[in-house]
């Protein structure tokens, strides 16, 4: 920098970087004591400038600092929690009080408890991902999760008929619970959430009722006695991954019996995949054999009425299919909907829907009915 330090008491001039090398190599004058030394704004050797009080320059520092935080405090635009902001029923998240969504969205407290089945004792401060605990709910079972409760409030002013078809139950158990209630398929499905049993709307989107995790009270108590292992829960979230994982061994089986592509990516749902190849999850559950029995309270275990069939019924089964799995009740089969009986065994049923006027589901239940004397003869 071509400074002659020297020559100087003071260093100041602009140019100076501060290498500090000229204080390195500076001989200290042992007598004296003095030498070239930085010097803060308090400390002014040559004594043409007044000095910085430490106390005023550490005031300044700390103003500097607080001022901006006083000021921002006392016109309120001091935030330390950005409040949530709910715009679409997608900003529903698990750390969303149950007030937030009474507040922001459609539905009421009454209705909200009710559709959900949950207890009055739960408070509505409670976040939403605390819920299902709270109510002796695992987490791993997403009845209440925020997936279930934003397709819930989405379609709480569409018709029942609609969430039917939106549930991973079958539509025609959801019109039947509708029908308990006094309602009908073209009813507001808001009133399916007041009328309708409690945990109905619960039920109809996740598959499984909040009640049956429940003890006295709708909370959760710790059972006395030990409990058997958990049944695998399979419902519309369930990804192939996750199937797989459960059930490696019938994984194939399942891909196969429900016309899955072996390349089907692992992450889709059963939800997503039902509606692309036409197969319902409790069809999935009544396949892997977790729909088939009940335990009772003396632990013995009873069929369940619902027959698991050896297939699955959908739009591609053939007839040829249907008469080999019910045999000599195939001409029974026929005459309940009308079907010409020269039909071609490999006629699929969704190109006969329309022309004989039936649905998959009715075709599902009639050959499950047809079946159940046989295969109850061989439970007993």
């Amino acid at each position: 920098m071509k400074i002659v330090v020297s020559q100087q008491t003071t260093v100041d001039n602009i140019e100076c970087i501060r290498y500090l090398r000229c204080t390195e190599i500076c001989p200290v004058n042992a007598r004296t004591g003095s030498t070239l030394k930085l010097c803060g704004v308090w400390d002014r050797p040559d004594g043409k400038r007044k000095a910085v009080p430490k106390v005023a320059y550490l005031s300044i520092v700390l103003g500097a600092f607080f001022l901006p935080i006083l000021i921002a405090v006392v016109g309120g635009n001091f935030i330390t929690e950005r409040p949530s902001v709910y715009t679409t029923v997608e900003d529903i998240k698990g750390s969303s009080p149950l007030q937030d969504i009474f507040d922001n969205f459609p539905v009421s407290r009454d209705e909200f408890y009710r559709g959900f089945g949950l207890p009055d004792s739960i408070p509505p401060a409670t976040l939403l991902k605390d819920v299902g605990p709270l109510m002796g709910i695992p987490k791993e079972e997403e009845i209440i999760a925020p997936t279930v409760v934003r397709e819930a409030i989405h379609r709480i002013d569409q018709t029942i008929e609609q969430l039917a078809q939106a549930g991973v139950v079958k539509p025609e158990e959801v019109l039947t619970l509708a029908s308990k209630a006094g309602l009908t398929p073209s009813s507001p499905a808001r009133q399916l959430w007041s009328k309708g049993e409690p945990g109905t709307i619960a039920y109809i989107l996740s598959g499984l009722w909040p009640k049956d995790f429940q003890g006295p009270g709708g909370i959760s108590t710790p059972s006395a006695t030990p409990t058997a292992s958990p049944t695998p829960s399979i419902k519309g979230t369930t990804t192939l991954s996750e199937l797989k994982e459960l059930f490696p061994d019938r994984f194939t089986a399942v891909l196969s019996q429900f016309g899955i592509p072996a390349d089907e990516p692992l992450t889709s749902t059963l939800k997503d995949l039902g509606a692309q190849y036409g197969f319902e999850v409790t069809a999935v559950r009544d396949f892997l054999g977790l729909s088939t029995s009940t335990p009772t309270s003396s632990g013995a275990i009873t069929p369940n009425t619902t027959v698991t069939l050896p297939i699955s019924i959908k739009g591609t089964t053939t007839l040829g299919e249907i008469q080999t799995l019910l045999g000599d009740r195939y001409a029974g089969f026929l005459a309940q909907f009308g079907i010409s009986s020269d039909e071609l065994a490999t006629a699929a049923l969704k190109d006969l829907k329309d022309t004989y006027g039936f649905e998959i589901t009715a075709v599902q239940s009639s050959v499950q009915g047809l079946l159940s004397p046989w295969i109850n003869s061989c439970l007993f």
